[in-house]
């Protein structure tokens, strides 16, 4: 990666988002001396399916946990967790944050990913990000319609992207982390490439593709389309 330090910020919807779709990523960032932060955007309160606050509190402790897995810092917004395409506090408040950051790149939730939170963060980060600001798409949910413009090789921090995950003891389960292994796999053979034993895919949005490849031409273990 670039000597120059980066700031790299993630947003995601729930508290376990960010190590599901796109920790690989950031884990490699972290360890090679550039700054990441976590921002996640819901308080978790729905993920029993009601709206438990005793849960919101043990999610946000999980989701400290595997942000200091993946070395970042993390920032909660306490959104209502399955209500963000309709609050209206949302775009302010992520707006303002990704300004007081100042990140050199914005990873977060594709537009059309599969659940109405991840679209709402999608389309206001998308809104919001600072001018000039690459912005990366995560992959959805197995790889289910989308078309990645980059494969990232996460084979090295694929155990601390699993350890990361497993914090979340509320939500995690076995079969999820085997569907993390068989999504990461299918990406790193997608790669056609037999080092990219696990990779994670992203795409660009296309009104800042080139500052966005720029960033990340230094990268090793890339492969751009």
């Amino acid at each position: 990666m670039s000597h120059v330090p980066l700031h790299v910020v993630a947003v995601g919807a729930h508290p376990d988002d960010i190590e599901l779709s796109m920790s690989g990523l950031l884990i490699r960032f972290a360890r090679s001396g550039h700054r990441v932060t976590w921002i996640v955007a819901t308080d978790g309160a729905a993920g029993d399916g009601g709206r438990d606050q005793s849960l919101a509190r043990r999610r946000s402790a999980e989701a400290e946990d595997g942000a200091a897995v993946g070395g970042a810092s993390l920032v909660t917004l306490d959104l209502p967790d399955g209500q963000l395409a309709w609050c209206s506090d949302a775009p302010a408040l992520i707006g303002a944050r990704l300004a007081a950051l100042a990140p050199d790149l914005i990873v977060t939730h594709a537009v059309n990913d599969y659940h109405p939170d991840h679209r709402a963060v999608a389309r206001i980060v998308g809104d919001t990000a600072p001018i000039g600001v690459p912005v990366l798409r995560a992959d959805n949910m197995l790889g289910l319609h989308f078309m990645p413009d980059l494969l990232v090789d996460v084979s090295d921090v694929f155990d601390m992207k699993l350890e990361a995950l497993g914090k979340h003891a509320s939500q995690a389960s076995l079969s999820m982390v085997e569907a993390v292994r068989i999504w990461n796999r299918f990406r790193g053979l997608q790669s056609g490439k037999l080092r990219f034993l696990h990779a994670e895919a992203y795409a660009v949005d296309q009104r800042l593709s080139a500052s966005a490849c720029s960033l990340l031409d230094a990268m090793g273990g890339c492969l751009v389309f």
